[in-house]
């Protein structure tokens, strides 16, 4: 997927980028990926690799609408940006974005390899209440909980 960031060879404006990206998924979603091979998109709310980029005003909210219009699961992945990181508990709540899975993780480990993909409330009634949740907190069985970088007073 294209994230509107000041890299992409298009658009004057931070919006307008924000705007050109989602012209261009609905682009390939009519010509070369059929919406029905699609289950959801995986979109990380500030792009943590390559320069962290905050999207501009209107792409997670255009993004979050074409998902619910074509069925997609919005898929968000929080794991550098949430649990209070950016201000707010979830980055996407700064543009009001109701995610169908949150992804987490790294803080939630206490130092220990963890992950966590959550769903939100209501999400059960669409995909019934053995929905692609994951807890990784039993799969750590191989990892210390140590990093080897404690402080002690």
């Amino acid at each position: 997927m294209i994230y509107p960031t000041p890299r992409v060879p298009f658009g004057s404006s931070p919006e307008e980028r924000g705007r050109i990206a989602l012209e261009l998924i609905e682009e390939a979603l009519r010509t070369v990926l059929p919406p029905e091979d699609v289950a959801g998109v995986l979109v990380e709310p500030i792009l943590g690799e390559g320069g962290y980029f905050v999207p501009p005003p209107g792409f997670l909210e255009g993004l979050q609408a074409l998902c619910r219009r074509y069925g997609f699961r919005l898929i968000v992945d929080e794991v550098q940006t949430g649990l209070g990181r950016t201000g707010r508990w979830f980055a996407v709540e700064h543009w009001g974005v109701e995610p169908d899975i949150l992804i987490l993780g790294k803080a939630l480990g206490g130092r220990a390899a963890s992950g966590r993909g959550s769903r939100p409330s209501g999400a059960g009634r669409c995909l019934g209440s053995r929905g692609p949740w994951v807890d990784f907190r039993r799969q750590s069985a191989g990892v210390s909980g140590r990093t080897g970088d404690d402080r002690r007073d």
